[in-house]
């Protein structure tokens, strides 16, 4: 498979379970030759915009600001898909770099130099409100005590949605690390990693083993901003595709 279709796999999968996002929250999206748009105020962490294309003019992104009323006093925050826009001019400021990243399908599993190891952890898939409520506060830590719930129950009907939490076979009702897992035909993305007293390196091995023995013919799909992760993915066959940005603009006045 050709690198830029790869990275086109791994763009189109984050722009649609960011719509799904978008649409959990009653928010309106649209999509032109340049980006993806959410026309109203998104939840924590996630994007009014992502470039679908390289060379977007930042202005064409900084003039779609202001007409999007509903989020005109709000964060308003831009994924720059191939990490090339320049938006501090704009009143933009950048938040992080990061890196997509994809794992082909690989007979027998991914090849590395060491055998890789994780705990035996459980996988399961969340069905249910409460549970989600309780994975939510899990995953959030410090930040769980915000007024509005980022994860809404009606993402447990959008059957690409799969959130997952993880426990020890010898106490299988406490959440030890979690995920969600974003399922299309061309590829699984996986977003949202955490662990609980665990190392994450070793929740996300046990992931990809779960999600392998699940879709062992699609790519897996993510990106992350952090050496940690970047080192665990290439452990489990992940290859840089690369690079993109978020951009934030605070509130006006």
């Amino acid at each position: 498979m050709l690198h830029e279709n790869r990275l086109r796999i791994a763009i189109d999968n984050n722009v649609a379970w960011c719509a799904a996002m978008a649409r959990s929250h009653a928010v309106t999206t649209s999509t032109d030759q340049d980006a993806w748009w959410a026309d109203g105020s998104m939840p924590d962490f996630y994007p009014n915009a992502i470039t679908l294309t390289r060379g977007v003019d930042p202005a064409v992104v900084a003039e779609r600001v202001p007409s999007i009323d509903a989020v005109a006093r709000a964060d308003w925050g831009v994924k720059d898909s191939f990490g090339e826009l320049n938006l501090s001019d704009f009143g933009f400021h950048r938040l992080f770099d990061a890196t997509w990243l994809d794992a082909l399908p690989v007979e027998g599993g991914p090849s590395t130099d060491d055998e890789i190891s994780a705990p035996p952890l459980t996988w399961r898939r969340i069905d249910d409100d409460r549970s989600l409520r309780q994975w939510e506060r899990t995953w959030g830590g410090a930040h769980a005590a915000r007024t509005r719930r980022i994860f809404s129950a009606s993402l447990l009907s959008d059957t690409r949605v799969q959130v997952l939490s993880a426990s020890l076979p010898r106490d299988r009702h406490e959440i030890r690390g979690g995920a969600v897992v974003f399922v299309t035909p061309e590829g699984v993305g996986i977003t949202n990693v955490f662990a609980r007293a665990l190392a994450e390196s070793d929740v996300f091995t046990s992931l990809c083993t779960h999600i392998r023995a699940q879709h062992p013919a699609t790519p897996l799909v993510m990106y992350t901003a952090d050496d940690v992760s970047l080192a665990a993915a290439s452990r489990n066959g992940f290859s840089l595709l690369g690079p993109l940005s978020v951009w934030r603009r605070e509130p006006l006045g």
